[in-house]
């Protein structure tokens, strides 16, 4: 991990993925977070999500006046987001496959990790550059393909949230793929 001077300077003017796990939190207690917003502001990040973590965030919002707040929320935290294509999935293929052949399990130590954490990873594969995530969910985004850039805490009520911010790191995924090519020999 990184100092917070040298992390500022990384992702200044860069994109933050958030992931639905920060957005469930924010949502039910944004005064805690109002901190890491303040934050990724002082640093001109721009906050991204895409159709897939807003359908996490959206599904348990059953009134309408609900969905909208919940909308609006997602639009203040991250206006912009990615457009989703079918290279998604093949890519979340990929790296699934990839977790598979290394043994890898998500959250719940007995599950694969899902569909929609393996688009997030794609994403920060084709982006592996300007786009970063912000998450609260460290075992489906291991050091195997990622780096654990910062650890930015949030105190929420009587819990301190590890909220961590990661990159895609091309050098790792090459590393297995040599490694994945050796298991079909």
């Amino acid at each position: 991990m990184i100092n917070e001077e040298e992390f500022r300077k990384l992702i200044t003017n860069r994109y933050v993925l958030f992931d639905t796990n920060v957005f469930i939190r924010a949502f039910q207690n944004f005064d805690s977070f109002e901190v890491l917003v303040s934050f990724l502001r002082g640093c001109e990040v721009d906050g991204v999500s895409f159709p897939l973590i807003k359908f996490e965030f959206l599904r348990t919002s059953f009134a309408p006046d609900n969905r909208k707040s919940r909308e609006d929320f997602i639009d203040r935290i991250a206006p912009s987001s990615l457009s989703f294509r079918s290279q998604i999935i093949d890519d979340a293929l990929d790296i699934a496959r990839m977790y598979a052949s290394k043994g890898v399990r998500g959250g719940e130590s007995s599950k694969a990790i899902s569909l929609v954490d393996c688009c997030i990873a794609a994403y920060l594969k084709q982006y592996a550059t300007n786009l970063f995530l912000i998450t609260l969910n460290h075992k489906d985004f291991p050091q195997l393909l990622f780096d654990r850039l910062f650890v930015f805490p949030i105190e929420a009520g009587d819990e301190v949230l590890p909220i961590a911010f990661y990159r895609f790191n091309v050098g790792k995924w090459n590393k297995c793929l040599e490694d994945f090519k050796k298991l079909g020999k």
